[in-house]
C-alpha cells in the first residue's frame, strides 16, 4: 500500500518539494544582499537582544538540552514511526515518515544551496561549521509539531498537542538564537518552510481516500 501511495503521490510531492525550496532560496539571497549592504540590522539586534539574558549556568543548561536532543533525535523519530504501527494507524506512520524525511532533506539542500555562514558575533557553547539558513532544527521541529496536532487532532489530546507543540518548537527556535549559531531569519524561515511542508504534504495524502487523518464528522469535543 505504502509503495503503490508514494508512486501515485511521488510527482506532487517533488512539485512541492521544489516550490518550498525555491523561495527558500531567493529569501536567503535577498537576506544575504541586503545585509551585505548593512541595510538590514534585524538579525545582529535579534542576537544581541537573546545574548544579554546569557549566564554561564543556562549556557551549559541549554548547551546540554541541545546535544541530548540531538542524540535521541532519529531513535525518537524511529520510535514514533513504529508505535504508529503497533496501533495500526499506518497512515499516520506513513505521513510522518514522509514529512519528517522530506523536512530534513529540503534543508539540508537549501542550506547547501545557499551556503549561509554562521552568526560569529561570540563564542558559541555549541560551535558548528556547516550552513545557517534555514535553521534545521527550527523546520525539523515545526513538521514534527503540526504533524503531531493533525494525527492528535481528531482526539481528545489535541489541545495537549497543539500546546505542548507550540511550546517545543518555540523553546527549540529560541534556543538556536541563544546559543548564537543562527541569525532570527534562519530560523524564522526554518519555522515557515516547515509548516508549510507539513501541510502540503498533509494535503497531497489527504486527496487519498485511505488517509483521513482528519475527519471533522468524528472529532471529539
Amino acid at each position: 500500500m505504502y509503495k503503490q501511495l508514494l508512486r501515485r503521490n511521488a510527482l506532487s510531492l517533488l512539485f512541492l518539494f521544489c516550490g518550498i525550496l525555491l523561495p527558500l532560496l531567493i529569501l536567503g539571497s535577498l537576506t544575504a544582499q541586503v545585509r551585505g549592504n548593512q541595510l538590514v540590522p534585524g538579525d545582529i539586534a535579534g542576537l544581541h537582544f537573546v545574548h544579554r539574558y546569557s549566564t554561564a549556568e543556562r549556557d551549559k543548561l541549554v548547551a546540554f538540552a541541545t546535544i541530548a536532543g540531538g542524540l535521541i533525535a532519529l531513535p525518537g523519530i524511529c520510535t514514533v514511526i513504529v508505535g504508529l504501527r503497533f496501533l495500526k494507524q499506518a497512515e499516520s506512520a506513513l505521513f510522518f515518515a514522509v514529512t519528517v524525511v522530506g523536512a530534513w532533506g529540503l534543508n539540508l539542500l537549501a542550506k547547501v544551496c545557499f551556503q549561509r555562514a554562521r552568526p560569529t558575533l561570540w563564542q558559541s557553547p555549541t560551535p558548528r561549521s556547516d550552513y545557517s539558513f534555514p535553521s534545521g532544527h527550527a523546520m525539523i521541529s515545526m513538521a514534527i509539531a503540526v504533524c503531531f496536532i493533525i494525527i492528535a487532532w481528531p482526539t481528545r489530546s489535541r489541545w495537549l498537542a497543539f500546546s505542548c507543540g507550540s511550546l517545543g518548537t518555540l523553546v527549540i527556535g529560541l534556543s538556536r538564537l541563544y546559543l548564537g549559531v543562527h541569525f532570527p531569519s534562519d530560523v524564522i524561515a526554518g519555522w515557515c518552510a516547515g509548516l508549510l511542508w507539513t501541510m502540503g504534504v498533509y494535503w497531497i495524502l489527504r486527496r487519498n481516500s485511505s488517509l483521513a487523518l482528519i475527519n471533522t464528522s468524528s472529532t471529539s469535543p
